[in-house]
């Protein structure tokens, strides 16, 4: 079963690292389908489940706590086989950039092991305005996320080389790209949207286990 891995546990997990990162706020179903459906692509893989303390692009904070993010991953992604909660971005308490996540990770891991990262489509449009993006792509490989692959059209800032590794490795998107803001307005409304959410998910908000 999947447990939450540190950074100087990297070199011991089997098989090549893949990070999925995001705010998690919270985690819905469609998160865990991509984590199935990557690790059913590449069972060798190693999923780091990563969430952001900060995210740069929601520097207005989120719905939910840090630890009550890592408290609603833990009870989802501990049951999955080769996928693993990694705390990294929320122990460092402050904004997090996947560059530096990634240069770390790059400096732990074995030299066997490949490094890959989730992304979605809305952010490879804006992926130029990440820190040091072209410095990513030199860490890790991007496996995408999108409704059809043919949404992917070449961006601006677009190397052949940058277009060519975005187009490699393509999973179908099983939700809409706003679940999570969905699941945040029902709340705010007292409502817990069980459609949307996993079911350990459901029954933490519903009996109201979270920790404060």
């Amino acid at each position: 079963m999947g447990h939450s891995l540190n950074m100087s546990e990297l070199s011991q997990a089997e098989g090549d690292l893949c990070v999925f990162g995001g705010s998690f706020d919270p985690v819905h179903k469609g998160h865990l389908s991509i984590v199935h459906d990557v690790l059913r692509a590449f069972p060798t893989f190693t999923v780091l489940v990563t969430p952001a303390y900060i995210s740069p692009h929601k520097p207005q904070g989120a719905f939910f706590t840090p630890e009550q993010r890592l408290q609603l991953l833990s009870a989802v992604v501990e049951p999955i086989e080769r996928a693993h909660l990694f705390r990294f971005e929320i122990d460092q308490e402050k904004v997090s950039y996947s560059v530096d996540t990634l240069e770390q990770i790059s400096l732990q891991k074995r030299s066997d092991q490949a490094l890959y990262f989730i992304i979605g489509l809305d952010n490879v449009k804006s992926f130029n305005t990440w820190k040091d993006y072209q410095k990513v792509l030199t860490l890790a490989t991007p496996i995408l996320i999108a409704r059809d692959r043919r949404d992917l059209v070449r961006q601006p800032w677009m190397s052949d080389r940058e277009e060519k590794l975005f187009a490699s490795n393509f999973f179908k998107e099983k939700l809409r790209a706003e679940s999570s803001t969905e699941v945040r307005e029902a709340l705010e409304q007292g409502n817990v949207p069980s459609e949307l959410l996993p079911e350990e998910v459901v029954e933490l908000l519903s009996r109201g286990g979270l920790v404060e």
